[in-house]
Protein backbone atom coordinates (compact mmCIF):
# COMPACT_ATOMS: atom_id res chain seq x y z
CA UNK A 1 0.00 0.00 0.00
CA UNK A 2 1.24 3.20 -0.74
CA UNK A 3 1.71 5.54 2.22
CA UNK A 4 4.31 7.88 1.23
CA UNK A 5 6.59 9.25 -1.03
CA UNK A 6 9.93 10.86 -1.54
CA UNK A 7 12.00 12.57 -4.51
CA UNK A 8 15.46 12.11 -5.52
CA UNK A 9 17.05 14.64 -7.66
CA UNK A 10 20.09 14.84 -10.06
CA UNK A 11 21.73 17.10 -11.85
CA UNK A 12 23.67 16.89 -15.28
CA UNK A 13 25.55 19.67 -17.42
CA UNK A 14 24.67 20.04 -21.11
CA UNK A 15 27.90 20.73 -22.76
CA UNK A 16 25.69 23.97 -24.77
CA UNK A 17 22.92 26.60 -24.29
CA UNK A 18 19.73 26.21 -25.31
CA UNK A 19 18.51 27.79 -28.58
CA UNK A 20 16.28 30.44 -27.59
CA UNK A 21 14.18 32.52 -30.27
CA UNK A 22 12.59 35.86 -28.17
CA UNK A 23 9.60 37.85 -30.09
CA UNK A 24 10.25 40.54 -31.87
CA UNK A 25 8.76 44.39 -32.19
CA UNK A 26 6.55 43.66 -34.81
CA UNK A 27 5.43 40.00 -32.99
CA UNK A 28 3.80 42.12 -30.68
CA UNK A 29 -0.16 40.61 -30.64
CA UNK A 30 -1.50 38.30 -28.44
CA UNK A 31 -1.90 35.68 -30.38
CA UNK A 32 1.80 35.91 -30.94
CA UNK A 33 2.17 36.12 -26.98
CA UNK A 34 -0.27 33.40 -26.48
CA UNK A 35 1.07 31.04 -29.44
CA UNK A 36 5.00 31.20 -29.38
CA UNK A 37 5.66 33.80 -25.42
CA UNK A 38 6.38 30.27 -23.69
CA UNK A 39 7.51 27.94 -25.17
CA UNK A 40 8.65 24.38 -23.65
CA UNK A 41 12.59 23.78 -24.66
CA UNK A 42 12.49 20.23 -23.46
CA UNK A 43 10.82 17.30 -26.05
CA UNK A 44 10.34 13.54 -24.63
CA UNK A 45 9.09 11.17 -26.77
CA UNK A 46 6.16 10.02 -26.04
CA UNK A 47 7.00 6.08 -27.05
CA UNK A 48 10.28 6.00 -24.94
CA UNK A 49 9.48 8.53 -22.08
CA UNK A 50 13.15 7.60 -20.24
CA UNK A 51 14.58 9.81 -23.81
CA UNK A 52 14.44 13.56 -23.92
CA UNK A 53 15.47 16.41 -26.58
CA UNK A 54 16.85 19.95 -26.68
CA UNK A 55 18.15 21.80 -29.63
CA UNK A 56 21.52 23.94 -28.44
CA UNK A 57 22.70 27.26 -29.86
CA UNK A 58 24.42 25.67 -32.88
CA UNK A 59 21.17 23.88 -34.00
CA UNK A 60 21.94 20.24 -32.80
CA UNK A 61 19.55 18.34 -31.71
CA UNK A 62 20.96 16.33 -28.49
CA UNK A 63 19.52 13.16 -27.18
CA UNK A 64 19.52 12.46 -23.38
CA UNK A 65 19.51 8.45 -22.50
CA UNK A 66 17.80 8.14 -18.98
CA UNK A 67 17.47 4.86 -17.47
CA UNK A 68 19.70 4.77 -14.21
CA UNK A 69 20.77 8.30 -13.23
CA UNK A 70 24.14 7.07 -11.76
CA UNK A 71 25.27 6.34 -15.48
CA UNK A 72 24.29 9.10 -17.56
CA UNK A 73 26.27 9.99 -20.37
CA UNK A 74 26.77 13.10 -22.36
CA UNK A 75 23.65 13.92 -24.31
CA UNK A 76 24.37 12.82 -28.37
CA UNK A 77 23.79 14.48 -31.34
CA UNK A 78 21.12 12.64 -33.24
CA UNK A 79 20.36 15.48 -36.36
CA UNK A 80 22.30 19.36 -37.08
CA UNK A 81 19.39 21.48 -38.74
CA UNK A 82 21.07 22.28 -41.83
CA UNK A 83 22.19 25.84 -42.96
CA UNK A 84 22.18 27.01 -38.95
CA UNK A 85 24.58 29.78 -39.32
CA UNK A 86 22.12 31.72 -41.95
CA UNK A 87 18.60 30.48 -40.91
CA UNK A 88 18.66 31.39 -37.13
CA UNK A 89 19.13 34.66 -38.89
CA UNK A 90 15.50 34.50 -40.19
CA UNK A 91 13.28 37.71 -39.55
CA UNK A 92 10.58 36.93 -36.68
CA UNK A 93 11.80 33.04 -36.65
CA UNK A 94 10.66 31.04 -34.27
CA UNK A 95 11.49 28.36 -31.60
CA UNK A 96 12.55 24.93 -33.11
CA UNK A 97 9.63 22.01 -32.21
CA UNK A 98 9.61 18.37 -32.58
CA UNK A 99 6.98 16.03 -32.09
CA UNK A 100 7.08 11.95 -32.46
CA UNK A 101 3.97 11.18 -35.08
CA UNK A 102 5.00 7.15 -34.28
CA UNK A 103 7.82 5.05 -32.83
CA UNK A 104 10.17 5.67 -35.77
CA UNK A 105 9.38 8.66 -37.33
CA UNK A 106 9.74 12.54 -36.24
CA UNK A 107 8.13 15.59 -37.46
CA UNK A 108 10.11 19.16 -37.01
CA UNK A 109 9.89 22.53 -37.57
CA UNK A 110 13.34 24.48 -37.56
CA UNK A 111 11.22 27.93 -36.62
CA UNK A 112 12.35 29.21 -39.95
CA UNK A 113 9.96 28.20 -41.97
CA UNK A 114 11.61 24.51 -43.00
CA UNK A 115 9.69 21.46 -42.19
CA UNK A 116 11.75 18.12 -41.52
CA UNK A 117 10.39 14.92 -41.79
CA UNK A 118 12.94 12.33 -40.33
CA UNK A 119 13.24 8.14 -40.25
CA UNK A 120 14.56 8.31 -36.92
CA UNK A 121 14.28 3.97 -36.40
CA UNK A 122 14.75 2.81 -33.03
CA UNK A 123 15.62 5.62 -31.20
CA UNK A 124 16.90 4.19 -28.06
CA UNK A 125 19.71 2.85 -30.57
CA UNK A 126 19.87 4.87 -33.62
CA UNK A 127 21.55 8.02 -33.81
CA UNK A 128 21.84 8.66 -37.20
CA UNK A 129 18.33 9.42 -39.05
CA UNK A 130 17.41 10.11 -42.55
CA UNK A 131 15.74 13.15 -44.03
CA UNK A 132 12.55 11.96 -46.04
CA UNK A 133 11.40 15.12 -46.28
CA UNK A 134 12.36 18.82 -46.24
CA UNK A 135 11.06 22.02 -47.82
CA UNK A 136 9.43 25.33 -46.91
CA UNK A 137 5.82 24.69 -46.78
CA UNK A 138 4.32 27.86 -46.35
CA UNK A 139 3.51 31.02 -48.46
CA UNK A 140 7.18 33.57 -48.07
CA UNK A 141 8.63 31.33 -46.01
CA UNK A 142 6.84 32.36 -43.27
CA UNK A 143 7.60 30.91 -39.98
CA UNK A 144 6.17 28.58 -37.76
CA UNK A 145 5.63 25.60 -35.36
CA UNK A 146 4.51 22.10 -35.14
CA UNK A 147 1.58 21.98 -32.65
CA UNK A 148 0.39 17.52 -33.59
CA UNK A 149 1.47 15.29 -35.84
CA UNK A 150 -0.10 11.18 -36.79
CA UNK A 151 0.65 8.43 -38.70
CA UNK A 152 -2.33 6.38 -39.61
CA UNK A 153 -2.74 3.54 -42.60
CA UNK A 154 -0.97 0.64 -43.18
CA UNK A 155 2.53 -0.46 -44.63
CA UNK A 156 1.28 0.05 -48.26
CA UNK A 157 -0.91 2.99 -47.71
CA UNK A 158 0.80 5.21 -44.70
CA UNK A 159 -0.13 9.17 -44.07
CA UNK A 160 1.49 11.33 -41.64
CA UNK A 161 -0.78 14.14 -41.03
CA UNK A 162 0.77 17.03 -39.43
CA UNK A 163 -0.51 20.24 -37.97
CA UNK A 164 1.37 23.58 -37.81
CA UNK A 165 0.69 26.99 -36.39
CA UNK A 166 1.56 30.53 -37.07
CA UNK A 167 -0.08 33.90 -37.34
CA UNK A 168 -0.46 36.04 -39.74
CA UNK A 169 -1.82 39.44 -40.79
CA UNK A 170 -5.23 39.51 -41.48
CA UNK A 171 -5.59 40.71 -45.77
CA UNK A 172 -9.10 41.37 -45.70
CA UNK A 173 -8.78 43.92 -43.32
CA UNK A 174 -5.86 45.42 -43.86
CA UNK A 175 -6.41 45.56 -47.64
CA UNK A 176 -8.17 49.26 -48.38
CA UNK A 177 -7.36 50.27 -45.02
CA UNK A 178 -5.80 52.91 -43.61
CA UNK A 179 -1.90 51.89 -43.40
CA UNK A 180 -1.26 53.80 -40.82
CA UNK A 181 -3.39 52.13 -38.26
CA UNK A 182 -2.62 49.22 -36.42
CA UNK A 183 -2.95 46.09 -38.13
CA UNK A 184 -4.88 43.10 -37.20
CA UNK A 185 -3.57 39.68 -37.08
CA UNK A 186 -5.50 36.23 -37.83
CA UNK A 187 -4.21 32.70 -36.34
CA UNK A 188 -3.85 29.94 -39.19
CA UNK A 189 -3.73 25.94 -38.68
CA UNK A 190 -2.20 24.45 -41.78
CA UNK A 191 -3.01 21.25 -41.54
CA UNK A 192 -0.78 18.75 -44.26
CA UNK A 193 -1.29 15.01 -45.37
CA UNK A 194 2.73 13.89 -46.36
CA UNK A 195 2.94 10.01 -48.20
CA UNK A 196 5.57 8.44 -49.43
CA UNK A 197 6.56 9.99 -53.55
CA UNK A 198 6.79 6.81 -54.70
CA UNK A 199 9.21 3.45 -53.83
CA UNK A 200 11.87 5.31 -52.31
CA UNK A 201 12.15 6.92 -48.98
CA UNK A 202 10.72 10.15 -50.24
CA UNK A 203 8.01 11.70 -49.21
CA UNK A 204 5.93 14.54 -50.27
CA UNK A 205 3.09 16.57 -49.15
CA UNK A 206 -0.67 15.05 -50.70
CA UNK A 207 -2.68 17.61 -49.53
CA UNK A 208 -3.15 20.45 -47.83
CA UNK A 209 -5.70 22.07 -45.39
CA UNK A 210 -6.06 25.67 -43.70
CA UNK A 211 -8.40 26.93 -41.24
CA UNK A 212 -8.20 30.51 -39.51
CA UNK A 213 -9.42 32.13 -36.31
CA UNK A 214 -9.54 35.49 -34.20
CA UNK A 215 -7.56 33.81 -31.40
CA UNK A 216 -4.92 31.31 -30.86
CA UNK A 217 -5.94 27.75 -29.47
CA UNK A 218 -5.13 26.56 -26.67
CA UNK A 219 -5.38 22.95 -27.77
CA UNK A 220 -4.94 21.42 -31.16
CA UNK A 221 -4.46 17.96 -32.30
CA UNK A 222 -5.59 15.66 -34.87
CA UNK A 223 -7.54 12.38 -34.39
CA UNK A 224 -5.74 9.26 -34.14
CA UNK A 225 -7.24 7.93 -37.40
CA UNK A 226 -6.66 11.62 -39.57
CA UNK A 227 -9.93 12.00 -40.05
CA UNK A 228 -10.94 15.07 -38.08
CA UNK A 229 -9.21 17.66 -35.57
CA UNK A 230 -10.19 18.59 -32.60
CA UNK A 231 -9.38 22.96 -31.14
CA UNK A 232 -9.98 24.05 -28.52
CA UNK A 233 -9.74 28.25 -28.50
CA UNK A 234 -11.57 31.96 -27.43
CA UNK A 235 -12.87 32.31 -30.71
CA UNK A 236 -14.22 29.12 -33.05
CA UNK A 237 -11.58 27.95 -36.16
CA UNK A 238 -13.39 27.21 -39.62
CA UNK A 239 -11.82 26.22 -42.47
CA UNK A 240 -11.19 28.73 -45.41
CA UNK A 241 -8.83 26.27 -47.79
CA UNK A 242 -8.30 22.83 -49.57
CA UNK A 243 -6.20 21.76 -51.94
CA UNK A 244 -8.63 18.37 -52.55
CA UNK A 245 -12.38 20.06 -51.32
CA UNK A 246 -12.74 23.68 -51.58
CA UNK A 247 -14.55 24.53 -48.39
CA UNK A 248 -18.27 25.71 -49.43
CA UNK A 249 -18.89 28.74 -47.45
CA UNK A 250 -20.92 31.83 -47.48
CA UNK A 251 -18.37 34.12 -49.02
CA UNK A 252 -16.92 31.58 -51.54
CA UNK A 253 -20.72 31.95 -52.82
CA UNK A 254 -21.21 27.71 -52.71
CA UNK A 255 -23.77 27.64 -49.78
CA UNK A 256 -25.00 23.80 -48.84
CA UNK A 257 -28.39 22.97 -50.00
CA UNK A 258 -29.71 22.19 -46.34
CA UNK A 259 -28.48 26.22 -45.63
CA UNK A 260 -30.67 27.43 -48.75
CA UNK A 261 -33.53 25.91 -47.21
CA UNK A 262 -32.88 27.24 -44.12
CA UNK A 263 -32.17 30.41 -45.21
CA UNK A 264 -35.36 30.73 -47.69
CA UNK A 265 -37.35 29.79 -44.27
CA UNK A 266 -38.78 32.61 -42.43
CA UNK A 267 -39.92 30.42 -39.49
CA UNK A 268 -38.37 26.48 -38.64
CA UNK A 269 -40.45 23.60 -40.19
CA UNK A 270 -40.83 22.50 -36.98
CA UNK A 271 -39.66 22.22 -33.38
CA UNK A 272 -38.99 20.00 -31.18
CA UNK A 273 -37.46 19.17 -27.27
CA UNK A 274 -36.01 16.48 -25.35
CA UNK A 275 -35.17 14.71 -21.89
CA UNK A 276 -32.69 11.93 -21.27
CA UNK A 277 -35.44 9.71 -21.95
CA UNK A 278 -37.99 10.95 -24.42
CA UNK A 279 -38.08 13.77 -27.65
CA UNK A 280 -41.11 15.47 -28.28
CA UNK A 281 -41.55 16.89 -32.00
CA UNK A 282 -44.17 19.68 -32.36
CA UNK A 283 -45.30 20.54 -36.25
CA UNK A 284 -48.06 23.34 -37.27
CA UNK A 285 -50.77 22.00 -39.97
CA UNK A 286 -53.24 23.43 -42.60
CA UNK A 287 -56.82 24.46 -41.57
CA UNK A 288 -58.66 21.47 -42.19
CA UNK A 289 -56.36 18.17 -42.02
CA UNK A 290 -57.61 15.88 -39.27
CA UNK A 291 -56.30 12.47 -38.03
CA UNK A 292 -56.71 10.57 -41.36
CA UNK A 293 -54.73 12.63 -43.32
CA UNK A 294 -51.83 11.73 -41.55
CA UNK A 295 -49.72 9.24 -42.17
CA UNK A 296 -47.07 7.53 -39.47
CA UNK A 297 -44.44 4.82 -39.53
CA UNK A 298 -41.87 4.21 -36.94
CA UNK A 299 -39.38 1.52 -37.03
CA UNK A 300 -36.12 1.41 -34.22
CA UNK A 301 -34.37 3.05 -36.23
CA UNK A 302 -36.26 5.63 -38.97
CA UNK A 303 -39.18 7.88 -38.73
CA UNK A 304 -41.57 8.54 -41.32
CA UNK A 305 -44.07 11.02 -40.91
CA UNK A 306 -46.32 12.95 -43.40
CA UNK A 307 -49.78 14.10 -44.64
CA UNK A 308 -51.62 12.12 -47.57
CA UNK A 309 -51.31 15.01 -49.81
CA UNK A 310 -47.58 14.09 -50.43
CA UNK A 311 -45.99 16.73 -47.66
CA UNK A 312 -43.18 14.97 -45.71
CA UNK A 313 -43.06 16.59 -42.44
CA UNK A 314 -40.59 14.50 -40.75
CA UNK A 315 -38.43 11.40 -42.25
CA UNK A 316 -34.75 9.41 -42.28
CA UNK A 317 -33.04 7.72 -40.48
CA UNK A 318 -33.40 9.02 -35.95
CA UNK A 319 -30.05 9.75 -34.23
CA UNK A 320 -30.50 6.75 -32.19
CA UNK A 321 -33.12 3.92 -32.15
CA UNK A 322 -36.45 4.28 -30.02
CA UNK A 323 -38.76 1.93 -28.40
CA UNK A 324 -41.25 1.72 -31.25
CA UNK A 325 -44.09 0.27 -29.57
CA UNK A 326 -44.03 3.39 -26.72
CA UNK A 327 -43.69 6.13 -29.76
CA UNK A 328 -47.09 8.33 -30.76
CA UNK A 329 -48.84 11.42 -32.05
CA UNK A 330 -51.40 13.71 -30.85
CA UNK A 331 -53.07 15.78 -33.53
CA UNK A 332 -55.04 18.94 -31.38
CA UNK A 333 -56.32 21.48 -33.80
CA UNK A 334 -53.77 23.09 -36.02
CA UNK A 335 -50.43 21.02 -33.73
CA UNK A 336 -49.51 17.52 -34.46
CA UNK A 337 -47.07 16.23 -32.03
CA UNK A 338 -44.87 13.01 -31.87
CA UNK A 339 -43.47 11.96 -29.07
CA UNK A 340 -40.66 9.12 -29.38
CA UNK A 341 -38.89 6.99 -26.60
CA UNK A 342 -35.40 6.58 -26.66
CA UNK A 343 -34.11 3.00 -26.70
CA UNK A 344 -30.90 4.02 -24.24
CA UNK A 345 -30.95 7.63 -22.09
CA UNK A 346 -29.18 10.13 -23.85
CA UNK A 347 -29.22 14.22 -25.05
CA UNK A 348 -29.82 14.49 -29.29
CA UNK A 349 -28.08 16.50 -31.42
CA UNK A 350 -31.07 16.44 -33.90
CA UNK A 351 -34.22 14.30 -33.98
CA UNK A 352 -33.38 12.74 -37.59
CA UNK A 353 -29.56 12.95 -38.51
CA UNK A 354 -29.25 15.47 -41.44
CA UNK A 355 -32.28 17.61 -41.05
CA UNK A 356 -31.86 21.15 -39.63
CA UNK A 357 -35.17 22.07 -40.58
CA UNK A 358 -36.34 22.13 -37.05
CA UNK A 359 -35.41 24.17 -33.85
CA UNK A 360 -35.03 22.87 -30.58
CA UNK A 361 -36.70 24.27 -27.82
CA UNK A 362 -36.17 24.32 -23.93
CA UNK A 363 -39.56 23.54 -22.24
CA UNK A 364 -39.91 25.95 -18.98
CA UNK A 365 -40.69 23.05 -16.81
CA UNK A 366 -36.75 21.39 -17.95
CA UNK A 367 -35.31 24.85 -17.81
CA UNK A 368 -36.60 25.52 -14.06
CA UNK A 369 -35.42 21.67 -13.09
CA UNK A 370 -32.15 22.26 -14.49
CA UNK A 371 -32.08 25.66 -12.56
CA UNK A 372 -32.81 24.18 -9.29
CA UNK A 373 -30.28 21.31 -10.01
CA UNK A 374 -27.84 23.55 -10.11
CA UNK A 375 -28.81 25.92 -8.09
CA UNK A 376 -25.92 25.23 -5.82
CA UNK A 377 -23.46 25.94 -8.13
CA UNK A 378 -24.55 29.69 -8.19
CA UNK A 379 -26.16 30.13 -4.46
CA UNK A 380 -25.24 33.91 -3.98
CA UNK A 381 -26.50 32.95 -0.08
CA UNK A 382 -24.12 32.11 2.77
CA UNK A 383 -24.77 28.19 4.10
CA UNK A 384 -25.86 28.90 7.36
CA UNK A 385 -23.95 25.73 8.72
CA UNK A 386 -21.50 24.65 5.63
CA UNK A 387 -20.44 21.73 8.03
CA UNK A 388 -23.34 20.10 8.19
CA UNK A 389 -23.18 19.04 4.35
CA UNK A 390 -20.36 16.41 3.48
CA UNK A 391 -19.31 18.92 -0.06
CA UNK A 392 -20.29 22.15 1.04
CA UNK A 393 -22.38 24.36 -1.64
CA UNK A 394 -20.73 26.58 -4.00
CA UNK A 395 -20.47 30.11 -2.76
CA UNK A 396 -19.45 33.14 -5.18
CA UNK A 397 -19.22 35.00 -2.23
CA UNK A 398 -15.78 33.26 -1.18
CA UNK A 399 -14.40 34.30 -4.69
CA UNK A 400 -11.31 36.17 -5.23
CA UNK A 401 -9.15 37.66 -7.86
CA UNK A 402 -7.47 34.52 -8.95
CA UNK A 403 -11.02 32.86 -9.37
CA UNK A 404 -11.67 35.11 -11.79
CA UNK A 405 -12.35 34.48 -15.61
CA UNK A 406 -12.15 35.90 -19.14
CA UNK A 407 -15.54 37.35 -20.30
CA UNK A 408 -14.84 35.76 -23.91
CA UNK A 409 -17.08 32.13 -23.66
CA UNK A 410 -14.12 29.76 -25.20
CA UNK A 411 -15.82 26.70 -27.43
CA UNK A 412 -14.05 23.29 -28.40
CA UNK A 413 -14.69 21.69 -31.30
CA UNK A 414 -14.40 18.35 -33.37
CA UNK A 415 -14.37 19.76 -37.20
CA UNK A 416 -14.01 17.18 -39.84
CA UNK A 417 -11.77 17.16 -42.23
CA UNK A 418 -13.89 16.11 -45.39
CA UNK A 419 -16.88 17.24 -45.31
CA UNK A 420 -15.40 20.53 -42.87
CA UNK A 421 -18.59 20.82 -41.18
CA UNK A 422 -18.48 21.38 -36.90
CA UNK A 423 -19.45 17.93 -35.98
CA UNK A 424 -19.49 18.55 -32.37
CA UNK A 425 -19.62 21.83 -30.23
CA UNK A 426 -18.80 22.32 -26.54
CA UNK A 427 -19.29 26.30 -25.08
CA UNK A 428 -16.37 25.85 -22.26
CA UNK A 429 -17.71 29.15 -20.80
CA UNK A 430 -15.62 29.39 -17.69
CA UNK A 431 -13.90 26.14 -17.95
CA UNK A 432 -10.45 27.61 -18.08
CA UNK A 433 -7.37 25.76 -20.02
CA UNK A 434 -4.87 24.96 -17.23
CA UNK A 435 -2.26 22.81 -19.75
CA UNK A 436 -2.18 19.85 -22.09
CA UNK A 437 -0.46 16.84 -21.48
CA UNK A 438 0.26 13.05 -22.19
CA UNK A 439 -1.84 9.82 -20.95
CA UNK A 440 -0.84 6.02 -21.42
CA UNK A 441 -2.62 5.12 -23.99
CA UNK A 442 -1.23 3.64 -26.97
CA UNK A 443 -2.57 6.11 -29.54
CA UNK A 444 -0.59 8.84 -27.76
CA UNK A 445 -2.89 11.60 -28.06
CA UNK A 446 -2.89 14.37 -25.71
CA UNK A 447 -5.21 15.14 -22.97
CA UNK A 448 -6.65 18.78 -22.41
CA UNK A 449 -7.23 19.40 -18.19
CA UNK A 450 -10.03 22.27 -18.02
CA UNK A 451 -11.22 23.88 -14.86
CA UNK A 452 -14.38 23.24 -13.77
CA UNK A 453 -15.06 25.39 -10.10
CA UNK A 454 -12.00 24.95 -8.52
CA UNK A 455 -11.05 21.02 -10.02
CA UNK A 456 -8.93 20.12 -13.19
CA UNK A 457 -10.62 17.47 -15.31
CA UNK A 458 -8.28 15.85 -17.47
CA UNK A 459 -10.12 14.93 -20.81
CA UNK A 460 -8.76 12.58 -23.28
CA UNK A 461 -9.97 12.25 -27.10
CA UNK A 462 -11.47 9.89 -28.78
CA UNK A 463 -12.34 8.49 -32.56
CA UNK A 464 -15.64 7.93 -31.11
CA UNK A 465 -18.33 9.13 -33.36
CA UNK A 466 -20.87 10.11 -30.85
CA UNK A 467 -18.67 11.88 -28.20
CA UNK A 468 -15.07 12.63 -29.45
CA UNK A 469 -13.64 13.80 -26.07
CA UNK A 470 -14.49 11.61 -22.64
CA UNK A 471 -13.30 12.33 -19.11
CA UNK A 472 -10.96 10.32 -17.52
CA UNK A 473 -9.44 12.26 -14.41
CA UNK A 474 -9.90 14.55 -11.64
CA UNK A 475 -7.34 16.77 -9.76
CA UNK A 476 -8.40 18.29 -6.97
CA UNK A 477 -8.27 21.60 -6.44
CA UNK A 478 -6.18 21.74 -9.05
CA UNK A 479 -7.73 24.72 -10.74
CA UNK A 480 -8.20 27.14 -7.54
CA UNK A 481 -3.95 26.09 -7.12
CA UNK A 482 -3.02 27.03 -10.59
CA UNK A 483 -5.09 30.52 -10.23
CA UNK A 484 -3.19 31.26 -7.64
CA UNK A 485 0.54 30.86 -9.31
CA UNK A 486 1.24 34.19 -10.29
CA UNK A 487 4.69 32.67 -11.72
CA UNK A 488 3.81 29.76 -12.77
CA UNK A 489 5.70 28.83 -15.87
CA UNK A 490 4.52 25.09 -17.07
CA UNK A 491 2.08 23.02 -15.92
CA UNK A 492 1.68 18.96 -16.22
CA UNK A 493 0.94 15.61 -14.93
CA UNK A 494 1.87 11.99 -15.15
CA UNK A 495 1.06 9.47 -17.81
CA UNK A 496 -0.87 7.86 -14.88
CA UNK A 497 -2.34 10.68 -13.54
CA UNK A 498 -0.78 10.24 -10.14
CA UNK A 499 0.90 13.60 -9.69
CA UNK A 500 0.36 16.93 -11.06
CA UNK A 501 3.26 19.12 -11.70
CA UNK A 502 3.42 23.38 -11.49
CA UNK A 503 6.66 25.38 -12.04
CA UNK A 504 7.55 28.71 -11.28
CA UNK A 505 9.73 30.70 -13.09
CA UNK A 506 12.77 30.12 -11.60
CA UNK A 507 13.82 27.58 -9.26
CA UNK A 508 10.78 26.21 -7.55
CA UNK A 509 8.57 23.13 -8.56
CA UNK A 510 5.70 22.06 -7.42
CA UNK A 511 4.03 18.30 -6.90
CA UNK A 512 0.75 17.50 -5.94
CA UNK A 513 -0.22 13.85 -5.39
CA UNK A 514 -3.20 12.19 -5.88
CA UNK A 515 -4.87 11.14 -2.95
CA UNK A 516 -3.40 8.08 -1.29
CA UNK A 517 -4.81 5.83 1.61
CA UNK A 518 -3.28 6.54 4.97
CA UNK A 519 -1.86 3.16 7.08
CA UNK A 520 -3.10 4.60 10.27
CA UNK A 521 -6.86 5.94 10.68
CA UNK A 522 -7.63 9.43 10.99
CA UNK A 523 -10.38 11.46 12.32
CA UNK A 524 -12.18 15.13 11.25
CA UNK A 525 -12.09 16.85 14.81
CA UNK A 526 -14.61 19.13 13.69
CA UNK A 527 -16.79 16.57 11.97
CA UNK A 528 -15.90 13.71 13.42
CA UNK A 529 -15.48 12.13 10.03
CA UNK A 530 -12.86 9.28 9.50
CA UNK A 531 -9.87 9.79 7.03
CA UNK A 532 -9.44 7.23 4.62
CA UNK A 533 -6.71 9.12 2.03
CA UNK A 534 -5.06 12.11 2.07
CA UNK A 535 -3.21 14.31 -1.04
CA UNK A 536 0.23 15.26 -0.56
CA UNK A 537 2.09 18.61 -1.76
CA UNK A 538 5.51 18.07 -2.38
CA UNK A 539 7.88 21.58 -3.22
CA UNK A 540 11.57 20.78 -5.13
CA UNK A 541 14.22 23.40 -5.24
CA UNK A 542 16.72 23.65 -7.87
CA UNK A 543 20.15 24.77 -6.99
CA UNK A 544 20.00 27.01 -9.92
CA UNK A 545 18.63 30.32 -10.28
CA UNK A 546 18.87 30.10 -14.47
CA UNK A 547 15.12 30.87 -15.74
CA UNK A 548 13.44 27.62 -16.56
CA UNK A 549 13.14 26.83 -20.20
CA UNK A 550 11.46 23.03 -19.93
CA UNK A 551 9.24 20.62 -18.14
CA UNK A 552 8.61 17.22 -19.23
CA UNK A 553 7.16 14.79 -16.31
CA UNK A 554 6.55 11.07 -16.54
CA UNK A 555 5.29 8.28 -14.28
CA UNK A 556 8.13 8.24 -12.30
CA UNK A 557 10.11 11.22 -13.28
CA UNK A 558 10.39 14.65 -13.88
CA UNK A 559 13.07 16.05 -16.27
CA UNK A 560 13.92 19.98 -15.52
CA UNK A 561 15.70 22.58 -17.93
CA UNK A 562 17.16 25.07 -16.60
CA UNK A 563 20.13 27.37 -18.25
CA UNK A 564 22.60 24.69 -19.05
CA UNK A 565 21.69 22.13 -16.64
CA UNK A 566 19.22 19.44 -16.75
CA UNK A 567 17.73 18.01 -13.23
CA UNK A 568 16.35 14.29 -13.22
CA UNK A 569 14.01 14.08 -10.12
CA UNK A 570 13.11 10.46 -9.73
CA UNK A 571 9.43 10.65 -8.06
CA UNK A 572 9.28 7.46 -5.63
CA UNK A 573 6.65 5.86 -3.65
CA UNK A 574 7.13 3.21 -0.56
CA UNK A 575 6.31 0.26 -3.09
CA UNK A 576 9.63 1.20 -5.12
CA UNK A 577 11.24 -0.38 -2.04
CA UNK A 578 9.34 -3.18 -1.56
Amino acid sequence: MQSYSWLIQKEFKTPSAVDVATLTESQYSYQHVKSFGKHNHLFIDPWNTHIVFFVDDQWKLRKFIVLLESNLETPLTVFDIPEATCRRQVAERLNVTLHFPAVDWLVLGDGAGWLYLLATGDRTRTDHWQVCYNAAVLANDRPFIVLDSVLHGGKDDAHIECLLLHVDTDGKKEAGGDTSRTPSFVTCLTWLTLAPAGEGSEWSVKRTRRLTSASSPDYAVLEANGQGIIVASDKPFKFVYDSESPPQTVESGAVRDQDKDRDDATVPAYTWNQTSDDISAQFTLPPGVGKADVTYRVTGGTVELGLKNGETLLKGELHSRVETDACTWTLQEQRLELTLIKAQPGMWPLVVCGDTRGEMVLDPEQVAHIHERLAHLTSETWNPDPEENVKPPYNAQELEDCDMFPPDSAVMLRIDGTSHDVTHQVNLGSHQWLFNCLSDTDTKRPCLCLRHDVDGLIWQPTNETTSPWEHITTFNALGYVLAAKQNKKFASCAADFSYAVVCDCVRHVYVYWQPAPVLSPLRNRKTGRNVAAIAKQQLVSLQSVDSIVGLQVTNDRMFILAGKTLYVVRMRTCEDTV
